[in-house]
């Protein structure tokens, strides 16, 4: 980040205090429509709340990057409800951005896709995959989903899949007003993850941890993902927001000299040589539409949230945004998808 004013650590200390005393006052239940202040602050988005209560400019550039590292969206995009419960869901703002003992302190060797390819390995033929699904029919002793041709009955289904897809999905019965407007009304972030591989994590040498935050940069957000001290160094990074849509409409080769370009700002002329570069523009993955997790404009939250949990004749909701705790992680799509599991249960 740039030179900041003096008074930048003070004020982002009270920023921070604030945002944790605000988000404390917001229901444990994830029901933040409930809060006494919910009308007040779903009225505005996070970007007019910075521009009244944040002087400096370093702290004002803070809460924007902050802002666009975790959820992918602009604050002018974003309600100021939406990212207290986001905060409260993640438990706080240190929480959610720290490594040691936070949010980003955990990864899987061998990556996260392992988790859905053992559990179909568990189930079998039950999984069908390139089965996208175009239509439910609810009955009045069951459900049924079509998909390329085929329909598959049940007593209940449960939907696990981005607000935004669950909206283009066509219902024999039309979904209650204020359930179809919240769908319309919950778009996925934007981002672009790239992992850099060198020969060795030239960095380590120099006593950089690898780490970089940045509110002037394209490439904003950098970790160290090498694996051990002595092979292969790797950094992995978003392009997230306004950024992402952006270099999505470019192609991989401008992404990568501009990802490069920034990675030698940052750690300087070694880091122009990669032997490996992969990319993952989740903007343009027709099944999520976005990343990490869907978001909210103002108005939304205390005008149709109260339906985001409450099940639809045979058709129960689940996935990270339905969670009441860790909502836009792995935490909170299982803890939904449980939840979700005990309603059909108890039905």
């Amino acid at each position: 980040m740039p030179k900041l004013p003096f008074l930048f650590p003070r004020e982002l200390a009270l920023l921070q205090r604030r945002w944790n005393k605000e988000m404390r006052s917001l229901p444990v239940t994830a029901e933040p429509w409930l809060a006494a202040k919910a009308r007040q602050w779903d009225s505005q988005t996070l970007e007019s709340w910075i521009l009244k209560h944040v002087h400096t400019r370093g702290a004002r550039e803070f809460a924007r990057t902050i802002t666009r590292a975790v959820l992918c969206a602009e604050p002018r995009q974003v309600s100021y409800l939406c990212f207290l419960e986001y905060l409260r869901q993640g438990e706080s703002l240190e929480s959610l951005i720290g490594i040691e003992g936070g949010a980003q302190q955990d990864k899987f060797a061998g990556g996260a896709w392992q988790i859905p390819q053992r559990m179909a390995a568990q189930l079998g033929d039950s999984v069908q995959l390139d089965s996208p699904v175009h239509a439910v029919e609810q009955h009045h002793d069951g459900v049924s989903v079509i998909s390329n041709g085929h329909t598959y009955r049940a007593r209940h289904l449960i939907m696990a899949i981005p607000p935004v897809l669950a909206a283009k999905i066509r219902y024999n019965q039309p979904l209650p007003a204020k359930r179809n407007a919240l769908l319309e009304r919950m778009p996925m972030g934007s981002v672009i993850k790239i992992h850099v591989a060198y020969e060795r994590a030239f960095w380590r040498l120099r006593g950089l941890n690898g780490g970089v935050v940045s509110n002037n940069r394209v490439f904003n957000v950098v970790f160290d993902q090498s694996l051990d001290d002595d092979g292969m160094g790797v950094l992995v990074g978003f392009i997230d927001a306004d950024h992402a849509i952006a270099m999505s409409a470019t192609d991989e080769a401008t992404r990568r000299q501009q990802v490069i370009s920034d990675l030698v700002h940052y750690f300087g002329p070694d880091a122009a040589h990669p032997i490996a570069y992969v990319e993952q523009d989740w903007t343009a993955e027709p099944w999520s539409r976005g990343c990490y997790v869907a978001h909210t404009a103002p108005g939304v939250i205390t005008s149709f949230g109260d339906t985001l949990r409450e099940p639809c004749g045979r058709i129960h909701w689940a996935g990270t945004e339905t969670a009441t705790r860790w909502c836009g992680y792995l935490d909170g799509a299982l803890q939904s998808g449980i939840r979700a599991a005990q309603e059909v249960l108890n039905r």
